[in-house]
């Protein structure tokens, strides 16, 4: 028997707003019916509740002089999420200042990233214009913006070497003569990569860097994401099928990252919100014709679907089927998980996560790596017709069983699977430094050059 849709819209003006108690309902949620000005004060008040603290809040005329207001950065995609997060921050804002107690002064500075993805991902809108056409619609709020391109994550070319899997599943790192870090492109990083799902799971570590070193950079102490309830539950399942389940408890909820010589706010004001209402929201405001659309990953294989893919699809077709509040089911099992048991003895060079157990230890104790030898004559001439049809891979799996144990440094499980991807080798920078590497970008309130 399918269940209650999420959102019901409503064709006819025969209901009246339970709410309000006055004018007729459009949409249906949670059992109740909504006007649209309530129902967007009711996904407002998600984000209210959630940002109530102090720093957020304007001071009151007598109390401004007490210090600085808070930064916010906003990670902004140009998905319905991050456009519906812009939109209710930018309210919130222009709230603020038209209270009088606070002589038109802002909780907080909103600054607005857009990490350009055109690189590896088709889109049929410039996030640019989208941003501009945001902020045009509150010319009373203070709203600045940055476009960053992911080609800044390989820009420190000091740090960059190769990496390689060895038949033992250490990490091998070679350095990497000055030429070839010079024409190394982020483009380029990810060609040596074979998987859709690998590709995906290193743009997020790409992503989660670059967003914290913009934050520094910027003095920022909130980073807020477009994440809703359906998409972080999309992230448990995600995360655990990609060997990342050990951050599942800090990755899905409210938390702190230490950065260099600060601590960084993780905020998802969005959390207690499906998918199917961030959707009506934006529809029912006229947001829906800002949001942009996003294609596959650009990759060298073309079939397949990546991890994300198949559980993006799960959670609509339970959307469908009227099942959606089980994504708010994954997502409170999620929150109980805690922090894994153990000391970190390490940290992955590749994505900086804390290392508990060496995977390299526990794939080996799981794993036969030789295989069976070869008896007959018909066994040989197939393995020799495997090594001409194949001689990457052949090559590769011979340099690295060589290599085994020499130059081995510490990467954790999930980067040792999206590793695996890799052939021959991944550049990737792992010598971390203090040298920031967007410098180069300027924020700015009127930015009109393209990147």
């Amino acid at each position: 028997m399918e269940g209650k849709a999420v959102i019901t819209y409503y064709e006819g003006f025969d209901v009246v707003c339970s709410r309000c108690k006055t004018e007729p309902a459009t949409v249906c949620a949670r059992l109740d019916s909504y006007c649209t000005p309530c129902f967007v004060r009711f996904i407002r008040g998600k984000q209210r509740k959630l940002m109530k603290g102090e720093q957020f809040k304007a001071k009151h005329a007598s109390k401004q002089s007490l210090g600085e207001p808070q930064k916010v950065l906003l990670a902004f995609s140009g998905g319905v999420s991050s456009v519906v997060l812009f939109d209710v921050l930018a309210s919130n804002l222009e709230e603020q200042m038209a209270n009088k107690g606070t002589r038109g002064q802002q909780g907080f500075e909103l600054i607005v990233v857009n990490l350009d993805e055109t690189i590896v991902k088709s889109i049929d809108k410039k996030v640019r214009s989208i941003i501009k056409d945001l902020i045009s619609l509150y010319p009373t709020v203070s709203i600045q913006y940055l476009i960053l391109p992911l080609h800044a994550f390989v820009a420190d070319k000091s740090s960059l070497a190769k990496l390689s899997l060895t038949s033992e599943f250490g990490v091998k790192l070679q350095d990497i003569d000055t030429a070839a870090a010079a024409a190394t492109t982020f483009e380029s990083l990810l060609l040596t990569v074979s998987s859709k799902s690998a590709v995906e799971d290193l743009l997020a570590v790409v992503q989660s860097q670059l967003l914290l070193q913009t934050a520094y950079q910027e003095k920022c102490q909130t980073l807020v994401m477009g994440h809703n309830t359906t998409r972080l539950a999309n992230e448990i399942i995600s995360l655990t099928v990609k060997g990342r389940g050990g951050i599942i408890h800090k990755d899905i909820a409210d938390h702190k990252e230490h950065f260099k010589d600060t601590q960084i706010e993780i905020l998802y004001p969005l959390r207690g919100v499906l998918q199917a209402e961030i959707d009506a929201y934006a529809k029912l405001t006229g947001l829906d014709v800002h949001v942009a659309k996003y294609t596959e990953i650009k990759s060298r294989v073309n079939k397949n679907l990546t991890v994300n893919d198949l559980s993006t699809q799960y959670f609509r077709t339970l959307d469908l089927l009227g099942y959606g509040n089980t994504a708010s089911t994954v997502l409170k099992s999620g929150e109980k998980l805690g922090e894994p048991r153990g000391t970190a003895i390490s940290h992955c060079r590749m994505c900086g996560e804390d290392i508990r157990l060496p995977p390299r230890t526990w794939l080996n104790n799981i794993t036969t790596n030789e295989g069976v030898p070869l008896e007959t004559e018909e066994e040989l001439r197939n393995l020799e017709a495997f090594n001409r049809e194949y001689p990457s891979i052949s090559n590769g799996v011979q340099d690295n069983s060589a290599a085994a144990g020499v130059g081995v440094v510490d990467v954790c499980y999930g980067c040792t699977l999206s590793l695996q991807a890799a052939k021959p080798t991944l550049v990737w920078p792992v010598r971390h430094n203090e040298k920031d590497i967007i410098n180069e970008y300027v924020l700015t309130d009127n930015e009109e050059d393209e990147v």
